[in-house]
């Protein structure tokens, strides 16, 4: 019976991906979801069925796995044991805080697996779940109508949630330090379905084929040593937010963002390999003192009120290999940017290709430098001129580069 009900879980969890909010789900899951302890089971018939999560949880250990039946369970519970808690599919098998003051279930013991639930209705200042310890992985849940937030982690560490899906909480996840980071969290095929994903005081957070729409901000990014990679960011009032230093946003569309695409602040970014396009305001903008980054590998269309903008002082950041279509400014710099690079990239059917409008930004608009750009109403012979006496293109490209973004 015991080893037939652990075949059982492993093939519901990799079979079960057909979720009735976060679509299909085909990736298969580790087959090692399960603890190598004894297994409890809540919700089935029997001898050794428990009625309740919170019965079977009582009498586990370490190392247990506590399997429970689809169903509505309306309870709320800690977990203060290191177990897997594995429901039988994520749509059936309903954890309902029925509105009760906080959280539906919180995580105070490393080393906890939870797949294949619905976790709803936290109570006031409730979410959830709120994870207080490290080394947990959240997996295959739908977070929905939590009063505060989806999924809550504090300042632990190396923390998983991975094919999950979030809609009407506060938040969708939350990833919060206080005075010591909340570092080194790996969140992936995740959907966020109008639910913000809110990272503060963060290190080393990797944020990975996530989904998120229809949000006032897709990702607020308070972090350093951190990565947004290969995520899809659409219609949005802003797409994503960073500020910090060496943060990575990579092989990412951020798409029909109300506002900006992204908005910037920190030292050694890298913006790599991304489509940002159809923003009411800017694709990207350099917001505060910036320095030390990086925009490559960029296709960066239809931005209303920019493709790429310097708002402040910044300095040292190389634009290379981009393809700058249709904004009503390609590159627009306000104040005093200098030693800055542009190299290589398409500039087509903008406005203006590049556009300076403070005064105070004139005099260090001509310490920046410009290379091997295709600039399409360049005459064919001679230098591209840019502004002024000093700023020109001595080596335009005739034709314009096959840029991939």
């Amino acid at each position: 019976m015991k080893s037939l009900v652990i075949l059982i879980i492993i093939l519901i969890v990799i079979v079960n991906t057909n979720s009735l909010y976060a679509g299909d789900i085909k990736e298969e899951f580790i087959s090692n979801i399960v603890h190598d302890g004894n297994m409890l089971y809540v919700g089935g018939w029997g001898p050794n069925n428990y009625t309740k999560i919170q019965d079977a949880l009582d009498d586990a250990v370490d190392g247990d796995t506590v399997f429970v039946y689809s169903g509505l369970y309306v309870e709320t519970f800690d977990i203060e044991k290191s177990i897997s808690l594995i429901g039988e599919n994520k749509n059936t098998t309903i954890i309902d805080g029925n509105e009760v003051y906080g959280d539906v279930i919180e995580l105070k013991k490393d080393d906890i697996i939870i797949s294949g639930f619905t976790i709803r209705n936290a109570g006031i200042s409730g979410h959830g779940i709120l994870i207080n310890s490290n080394n947990n992985s959240i997996s295959h849940c739908n977070l929905l109508n939590n009063w505060e937030n989806g999924i809550t982690i504090r300042a632990v560490k190396n923390n998983t949630v991975t094919y999950c899906y979030f809609k009407d909480n506060r938040w969708g996840l939350k990833i919060q330090g206080w005075n010591v980071y909340s570092m080194d969290h790996l969140v992936s095929n995740c959907i966020f379905d109008g639910d913000e994903l809110h990272i503060i005081n963060g290190k080393g957070v990797v944020i990975k084929d996530c989904e998120i729409f229809n949000c006032g901000i897709g990702i607020e990014f308070f972090s350093i040593e951190s990565v947004i990679d290969m995520c899809y960011i659409h219609d949005n009032f802003l797409g994503i937010y960073i500020e910090g230093d060496d943060n990575v946003v990579s092989n990412s569309i951020i798409v029909n963002s109300e506002s900006d695409g992204i908005r910037a602040d920190g030292i050694n970014l890298e913006f790599l390999n991304c489509t940002i396009e159809n923003s009411g305001g800017n694709c990207l903008i350099f917001w505060g003192p910036t320095e030390n980054s990086i925009v490559s590998q960029c296709t960066i269309i239809n931005g209303q009120t920019g493709g790429v903008s310097f708002f402040g002082s910044m300095r040292n950041i190389e634009i290379s290999d981009c393809h700058f279509e249709d904004n009503k400014y390609g590159i627009e710099i306000y104040y005093n940017n200098f030693f800055n690079r542009f190299i290589r990239n398409n500039l087509i059917n903008n406005g203006v290709h590049i556009s300076t409008d403070s005064p105070g930004s004139q005099f260090y608009f001509m310490l920046n430098s410009y290379r091997r750009n295709y600039w399409d109403d360049w005459m064919g012979v001679g230098p591209y001129h840019i502004y002024g006496f000093f700023n020109w293109d001595l080596f335009p490209a005739r034709e314009p580069y096959d840029i991939e973004g």
